[in-house]
């Protein structure tokens, strides 16, 4: 004790709440490993990379209200992993994308059976595995137009910038790669803010479940350390 028992109570509520939020950040680490979090901000990410915006056809969808029932709506779906139907030609890319081994098989196999990492490298090969399958041309590179064309036909503006890409490289392939691993780690640079966003709600849900379960009243706590000593020994 400091012999001031104004600071020792000040003292002992810091201890307390860095002990409450230890454990929350621990709890929050065991349940990001079990759900999948960062498998799912990488999902998330490359979905906003090779699907077009879903529910943009109608002013109704884009009220702030309709959006957030919609970001809940397919959260849920990818959450218990069905494709909406409305979706699956539109999603038709990204799904095999998934699909490549090369980067089907970075994942752990457990309750969220994605990758939670990929290199640049990693995010070229497939999606270049996956534009040219099944596609008929001369070279790599037809093949890959002729698969760019497909994808425009349902997600236009995705199918525009790989496009761009395409044409920036010059029919390239070398360069080509070089351009969509760029894209791809501008775009990992920004999903880190949006999973520590994702933290954070998930820390706030924790800390009020936690405050709630252990009844972490400040006010009680600090009452209980003003007058008994033993506590603030402790």
């Amino acid at each position: 004790m400091t012999g001031s028992v104004a600071l020792d109570v000040v003292i002992g509520l810091v201890f307390i709440y860095l002990l409450y939020s230890l454990l929350a950040t621990i709890l929050m680490e065991i349940i990001s490993n079990w759900i999948g979090l960062r498998a799912r901000n990488l999902k998330y990410s490359i979905k906003r990379m090779l699907v077009d915006d879903e529910f943009t056809t109608h002013w109704f969808w884009k009220t702030k209200l309709t959006a957030y029932i919609r970001g809940i709506y397919l959260s849920l779906m990818d959450l218990i992993g069905i494709d909406p139907p409305q979706f699956k030609t539109r999603r038709k890319l990204f799904n095999e994308f998934y699909e490549q081994p090369s980067i089907k098989y970075l994942s752990h196999g457990g309750f969220f059976s994605k990758p939670s990492y990929l290199s640049g490298e990693n995010f070229s090969k497939a999606l270049i595995d996956t534009l040219k399958k099944n596609r008929n041309g001369q070279n790599t590179v037809s093949k890959i137009k002729n698969g760019i064309n497909a994808l425009a036909r349902v997600n236009k503006e995705t199918g525009n910038h790989i496009q761009s890409l395409l044409d920036d490289a010059q029919d390239d392939l070398e360069r080509f790669k070089e351009l969509l691993e760029n894209w791809f780690d501008d775009t990992q640079a920004r999903s880190i803010a949006w999973f520590k966003r994702n933290n954070q709600t998930w820390l706030l849900i924790i800390g009020f479940i936690m405050a709630v379960g252990m009844n972490a009243d400040t006010i009680s706590i600090a009452k209980k350390l003003s007058v008994d000593p033993e506590a603030r020994l402790q």
